[in-house]
Parts: structure tokens; C-alpha cells; sequence
């Protein structure tokens, strides 16, 4: 019974992270939000991990040299969960009035402490099961495909904002889904980058798909970063060895994409072209350009928005750039930091509503949360996963070129938006990671850390 245990807790593991991917998309938009299906699944896939690890000797000793070899990535987590609780230390020795919210504290430290477990687990899973990587960087650039179902009518509402018919994400905040459909957007470019065969034209398939709900979330950061990590992504596969092919591959996907970007807007419902327009046009061209226009012919470019809410015109990023120096004026003025939750009681902003806001920025986020010395160990820990990046062989196939794109696209939303735990964020650096190590036959060979899961 142990050995089956010890050959099959880790297959568990697996099987269970891949379907704690694929719910990311199904967290969605849920009606029932409280019910975090993703979150039991990275439950169950921990747990399975942890008792294999109590009872397998190989197993352990498999950790313990993964361990040693990405040392300088612990240290920097480590100072970083330090240094949140030092920020929290300080919000008491101000005497500020955390009190009130300690059950929100407790949460965010349980889900900044998820975030590590999961980045050290994915590493441990993807460098036991070869290919593991490959299939979890698919399961999670393809699910949000099924997002189409937001179309049915007896879904629409549940799927698309009331306020703005913007296509909705964790929380309810578009941003955040496109942060997300931007993942499989690059990811299927690099498939049909560098795969060969019917994988090449699953590639495209995939970004025709994708991108009309990408559009459809009007997320200008979000669009923004994809459009970075299309770079980085394509500058890898065009400088892996220039050819006049693969120069055309690029063009292909780019005039796809062009080709994606016009259909899904016409396909789009009439509202939700009124909300594309006013997020993605208007801030450029003015409510009463022909171009708004020609856009959406039948709707009248009034003052307010085309999609029929009230809104006041403002310059583009104008409110970002407010809770940017906001909380770098707050940062400066408190080394320490906060702790966790700490917008609970030292918010950056106030929304039109009342509600309390944070930074919307990575950065500052740690900044705030761990003070100075939070925000260094970010830092230093970014620069560790990066340099693994850059360490990756020009002829990377489509997994090492679709996590350079990703892992630049999270780093570019990440500075208009609080994604400190964000749950992919960590999945691509630990996939980063585990690539790093894969192509290092001293670490994958010689000592011995793959053996397809049999560790008896």
C-alpha cells in the first residue's frame, strides 16, 4: 500500500493541479463566487504533495536538492514573507486601526503563502513528469476558450458587467480576465510559431478564438501587455535564427490577429461594441469623431458613454496615475510598510462608491505591504526568475517561447494592477523555473531529480 501510495500521490498531485488550471477560467464570472473550486483543487494537489513527502525518502530528498539548487529564489520569498510581517508589526506599533479587519489579514497572509507553496509545487511537479509543463502552460492558454458560452443568452448577464458590458473576471473585474485570455493569446502564437504539423494550425485556431474575448474585456492594460509579450515572443523566434519563413510565420499571425481583431468586433453585441469604443477609441479621438462613428453606426456619440452610462471623459490612465503616486507618496513616508490588507485601514484612494483602493501596481503593492525591504526582496526575486529567462537556448521550442511572452506580459499589467497572489502570475514563474531546470542535464540527470513520479 506505501509503495502505491508514493507511486500514485504524485500523479494525484498532477492530475489535480491541471484541473485547478482549468477552473481558473470557471472561477470566472461564477455565480456562486464563494466557491473557489480552483482554490480546493491547489488544496488537494498540496495535499497530495505534502503526504507523499512525509512518506517517501526519494521524494524529500528529490525537494531538498531543488531546493539547494534555487537558493537565491528562496531567500528572496523568504525575506519577502518577512517582510510582510514587519509591515504588520508596524501598523500595530502605529497603533492604526487594523483591528477591525484581522480575519481579512489572516486571508491574505494564507493566500501570499499559497502563492510561494504553489510556485515551489509546480517546480517539483514539472521537474518529476516530464512534459508536465508543456500540458499545464496548454490547459490553462485554452480553457478560457469555453468562455464563449458567455454568449448564451441565458448567460450573458452573468458573464458580462450590467454596468458596462464589459466581459467580467475574478471579482468581477474585466482586467483581470484579460490578464488572463492574454496568456492563451501568446501561448497559441508560440504554438504556431515553433510547432509543426495540425499543432501549427491549433496555434492559430487558438488566438482567432482567444482574442475576440480578450477584446471583449476592453482592458487597455491588459491589451497592451499582450501586445509586449507578442514582441518578446516573436523577437525569440525571428533572432533564434532569421529566415525568411519564419519572418512570414510572424507576419501570418500578426495579419490573423488584425483579421481576429476587426470579426470580433462586428460579432460583438452592439453594447459591448459601444464599450470597446469607449475604453479603446474614444480616449484617443474624442466622443465625436467619425471614427466613433463608423464604429457604431445607429448610436449617438453624446456626452457621457456610448454604452449608456454616465461617465465623465478623462485623459487615458489618468485614474492609475493617481493611485500610483498616491501610493508611492504613502510608500515613501513608510518604510515599513503596512502588512497584508493593509488598504483596509490605509487605503490609497477612495472609489466614487466609498470603496477603499490599493495601488493598482505590483510594486507598490509589495512596497506597501513589506515596506522597503518588501519591495527589494520583489525585486530581487523577479530578477532571479528573468535571468532564467534569458538563460533559455535559442532553440527554445514553443513552451520556452510562450513563457518568455508571458512572464513579460504579467510583468507589464502588473503595473496597473494588484497582483501580488495573482494565481497565474506564480504559475508562469514556477513554469519559468521549471524549464530553466529542465534544460539543465546536470540537475535533471546526473542527480537524478526525473523519474516519471516512481519513487519507490
Amino acid at each position: 500500500m506505501r509503495n502505491f501510495l508514493i507511486v500514485w500521490l504524485p500523479r494525484a498531485a498532477a492530475a489535480f493541479f491541471a484541473v485547478a488550471i482549468f477552473l481558473l477560467t470557471w472561477r470566472v464570472g461564477w455565480p456562486w463566487a464563494a466557491l473557489k473550486f480552483s482554490e480546493f483543487f491547489f488544496a488537494l494537489a498540496l495535499g497530495s504533495l505534502g503526504l507523499t513527502l512525509m512518506i517517501s525518502a526519494p521524494a524529500r530528498a528529490r525537494l531538498w536538492r531543488i531546493l539547494l539548487v534555487l537558493r537565491v529564489e528562496g531567500r528572496w520569498l523568504g525575506l519577502l514573507l518577512l517582510a510582510a510581517v514587519i509591515g504588520h508589526a508596524a501598523s500595530i506599533f502605529l497603533s492604526l486601526d487594523w483591528q477591525a479587519y484581522a480575519g481579512e489579514i489572516w486571508l491574505e497572509y494564507s493566500r501570499l503563502l499559497l502563492s510561494v507553496l504553489l510556485f515551489f509545487a509546480v517546480i517539483y511537479l514539472c521537474v518529476a513528469f516530464r512534459n508536465l509543463n508543456a500540458y499545464l502552460l496548454g490547459i490553462a492558454a485554452f480553457s478560457p476558450l469555453t468562455l464563449w458560452a458567455s454568449l448564451f443568452p441565458a448567460w450573458y448577464r452573468v458573464f458580462f458587467l450590467a454596468v458596462d458590458e464589459r466581459l467580467r473576471g475574478p471579482g468581477s473585474d474585466p482586467n483581470y480576465l484579460g490578464s488572463w485570455l492574454g496568456l492563451g493569446v501568446i501561448t497559441a502564437f508560440a504554438v504556431f510559431l515553433w510547432a509543426r504539423g495540425g499543432r501549427r494550425w491549433l496555434g492559430l485556431s487558438g488566438m482567432v478564438g482567444l482574442f475576440p474575448l480578450l477584446l471583449w474585456t476592453s482592458s487597455r492594460g491588459a491589451i497592451l501587455a499582450v501586445g509586449l509579450g507578442f514582441a518578446a515572443t516573436g523577437l525569440k523566434y525571428v533572432l533564434g535564427g532569421f529566415t525568411l519563413r519564419r519572418a512570414g510565420s510572424v507576419a501570418t499571425a500578426l495579419t490573423a490577429l488584425l483579421v481576429g481583431f476587426w470579426l470580433s468586433f462586428a460579432a460583438a453585441p452592439p453594447p459591448v461594441r459601444a464599450a470597446i469604443t469607449d475604453r479603446l477609441v474614444v480616449p484617443f479621438v474624442g466622443r465625436q469623431s467619425a471614427i466613433v462613428m463608423f464604429l457604431n453606426p445607429g448610436l449617438r456619440a453624446a456626452s457621457g458613454s456610448l454604452s449608456g452610462v454616465e461617465a465623465p471623459v478623462f485623459e487615458l490612465g489618468a485614474d492609475r496615475r493617481k493611485l500610483f503616486f498616491g501610493g508611492g507618496r504613502l510608500l515613501l513616508g513608510h518604510p515599513f510598510g503596512f502588512g497584508p490588507a493593509y488598504y483596509r485601514w490605509q487605503p490609497v484612494a477612495y472609489a466614487g462608491d466609498g470603496a477603499k483602493l490599493g495601488p493598482h501596481n505590483l510594486f507598490l503593492e509589495a512596497g506597501l505591504t513589506g515596506g522597503y525591504l518588501g519591495l527589494i526582496a520583489l525585486l530581487g526575486f523577479l530578477w532571479s526568475i528573468a535571468r532564467r529567462l534569458a538563460g533559455f537556448s535559442s532553440g527554445e521550442n514553443w513552451v520556452g517561447g510562450a513563457l518568455i511572452g508571458c512572464f513579460v506580459a504579467l510583468l507589464a499589467v502588473s503595473f496597473s494592477l494588484d497582483t501580488l497572489t495573482l494565481r497565474w502570475l506564480w504559475l508562469i514563474m514556477g513554469l519559468v523555473v521549471a524549464r530553466s531546470l529542465d534544460s539543465d542535464l546536470t540537475i535533471a540527470s546526473s542527480e537524478g531529480l526525473r523519474d516519471n513520479g516512481d519513487e519507490s
